[in-house]
């Protein structure tokens, strides 16, 4: 049986080796890597669902005990690869529409009673987050939007016309009811509006003038 000293002169080669080496090891792998990949990625899955429960538990135990160190890595990763990783969300979500929507619906169904205590349990600071996020972001979301309806006005405009014609009732029982609740405000609002347009020249044109 070969001795403790053998297999420490054996590792000590191979680190050695790998040192003189690094650049064309690594260049070995990326070519391996790009040659199997789809042969990889089967083998991964094929781990993963072997293994499962022991593999996410393990990287629970590592993000509960580096939370920094992920969060960090997340943040510059992002940062390296933002445009990369926008084109590729926006492609899987023109890919998978329907699932993705049938997906988000399911949830929504399946998590309502739970999400809702959640929210009322922790509502100061959800609005907190929320409005410290949006302080933060405000260009960008105001952006956002703005992209987002420009790219789907007549969608939103037929979405938003179908709503108002089912719901008919129901939106003025809400109007009526937040009048109600804010009667002298908008009353107030109403009459300030009044007063600082009273003096302003009307566009419409006298009628019977040519």
């Amino acid at each position: 049986m070969p001795s403790k000293d053998f297999y420490q002169a054996g590792r000590a080669k191979a680190k050695a080796y790998y040192h003189a080496n690094k650049e064309k090891i690594a260049a070995q792998g990326k070519a391996y890597r790009r040659a199997n990949r789809e042969r990889i990625a089967a083998m991964a899955r094929a781990r993963y669902q072997a293994n499962k429960e022991k593999m996410t538990a393990r990287a629970k135990a590592y993000r509960q005990a580096n939370r920094e160190r992920v969060a960090a890595w997340h943040k510059a990763y992002y940062q390296a690869n933002k445009e990369k990783l926008a084109a590729w969300h926006k492609a899987y979500y023109q890919a998978n529409k329907e699932k993705l929507a049938a997906q988000g619906k399911a949830y929504y169904q399946a998590n309502k009673a739970k999400d809702k205590a959640y929210y009322q349990a922790n509502k100061e600071k959800i609005t907190s987050q929320r409005k410290a996020y949006y302080h933060a972001n405000k260009e960008k979301l105001a952006a956002r939007r703005k992209a987002y309806y420009h790219a789907n006005r007549e969608r939103m405009a037929a979405k938003a016309k179908a709503y108002r014609r089912a719901n008919r009732e129901r939106i003025a029982a809400m109007a009526r009811a937040r009048y109600q609740a804010n009667k002298e405000k908008m009353t107030a609002k109403a009459r300030a509006n009044y007063q600082a347009n009273k003096a302003r020249p009307s566009a419409r044109r006298p009628r019977g003038s040519s």
